[in-house]
């Protein structure tokens, strides 16, 4: 009976490519939809990684003056032993007094004291150089690419820092650039450092740590840093924030994904009319050859097994070509939907592309089912007289 459904197949060459066509591009449009969530999906985790931190990333802020800095790294010490292995944390400092310069030119960007740490907690992909470590010497400086873009330096070229409110100018190097997500234009630099850049200027610093775990939360961390406080006899009026996104986009995500899933299906529905229409035409078109089979011998239900067995051999036809054709314009696809931040472009879907081949098949099984009935319940002598 295979063979016969392939003679079938062959016999009509303009109505097989039409419905191999439609059945083609119904499979490719689908994995195109699923591959364009799936990149919509990376890029928007990555992102919120890249600026919040991963899920459950809590910002601790409170802590003021060259005392606060201090004390920053005891606490984050004894906060990291009050949790488990699975807590990881680092700790940030900024001034308001400080400014970056181009040779002569005020550079306006946020410079953001911290740990080399930083980067275990949001991942940000170096673009050139290198990112802060604690061997460094001399001030260095990493730029993200909104500052490096501004300012159009060089690796390893001298910027300088001032500071405002005592007019210090200190050379430092920009030694790398990073991907953080960010569109404002900001600078890392080792929080080291800041002592010796703000010499009478303690009390301007302002310092926060950064804590990741999932079994954190805001009470417990709060609870943790008040009995932290009766130990060591200190009032401090902490503010505990979760910083993350993650877990917020997650709805929006989802929402997105689903809108997508119901364009690539609405595609599909579209392609099963297309192959019903066709299979109804071939139908009337095949009634001579369909009635001379049955007078020769063939079972009732032949004719209409005959037809869905020609349709799934045009949509494993279709599959066959539609799969290297989804895979080859990808890339494209995934470049034009935003390419996750940092990191290439999510592997090719082969599930989806899989599922598109069952959903294809599955169209012009529905396609087919309209012509398959109606030859099922035609009797032979009407046949005969078309």
């Amino acid at each position: 009976m295979i063979a016969i459904a392939w003679q079938g197949v062959r016999g009509f060459p303009v109505r097989t490519a039409l419905t191999t066509l439609g059945l083609m591009v119904g499979i490719v449009g689908l994995v195109s939809v699923f591959s364009a969530s799936e990149t919509i999906v990376a890029t928007v985790k990555q992102r919120a990684i890249l600026t919040g931190g991963q899920a459950s990333t809590f910002d601790i802020s409170g802590l003021r003056g060259q005392g606060g800095l201090e004390r920053s790294g005891v606490l984050l010490a004894q906060l990291g032993s009050s949790f488990s292995s699975s807590v990881r944390g680092t700790r940030l400092a900024s001034t308001s007094a400080t400014k970056l310069e181009l040779g002569s030119k005020p550079f306006d960007a946020d410079l953001i004291f911290t740990e080399p740490y930083l980067r275990e907690l949001r991942s940000f992909p170096i673009v050139a150089g290198q990112w802060i470590d604690n061997d460094q010497s001399g001030m260095a400086l990493v730029l993200n690419e909104a500052a490096f873009e501004a300012s159009q330096v060089t690796e390893n070229e001298q910027l300088r820092v001032s500071v405002e409110r005592n007019a210090q100018k200190i050379p430092v190097t920009v030694t790398g650039v990073v991907n953080d997500g960010s569109p404002r234009p900001s600078a890392y630099a080792n929080i080291n450092h800041l002592p010796s850049l703000m010499v009478n200027q303690e009390n301007l610093i302002s310092t926060s740590l950064e804590l990741s775990s999932p079994e954190l939360t805001s009470n417990v961390i709060t609870t943790r840093l008040s009995e932290l406080d009766n130990l060591s006899g200190t009032t401090t009026s902490w503010n505990v924030n979760r910083r993350d996104t993650v877990e917020q986009l997650s709805s929006e995500v989802f929402a997105t994904r689903s809108s997508f899933l119901i364009v690539g299906i609405l595609g599909l529905l579209s392609t099963a009319l297309a192959v019903a229409n066709v299979g109804l035409s071939a139908l009337r078109e095949r009634s001579a050859e369909l009635s001379l089979r049955r007078a020769l011998g063939g079972r009732r239900w032949q004719i209409p097994g005959l037809m869905i067995l020609e349709s799934q051999i045009i949509a494993v036809l279709a599959g066959a070509i539609a799969v290297p054709v989804s895979y080859l314009i990808y890339p494209v696809v995934a470049a034009q939907f935003g390419a996750p931040f940092g990191v290439g472009s999510p592997p090719y879907p082969w599930m989806s592309a899989f599922i598109g081949l069952g959903l294809g098949m599955t169209t012009a099984l529905l396609g087919s089912a309209a012509p398959a009935i109606r030859a099922l319940n035609t009797p032979i002598s009407s046949m005969m007289r078309e």
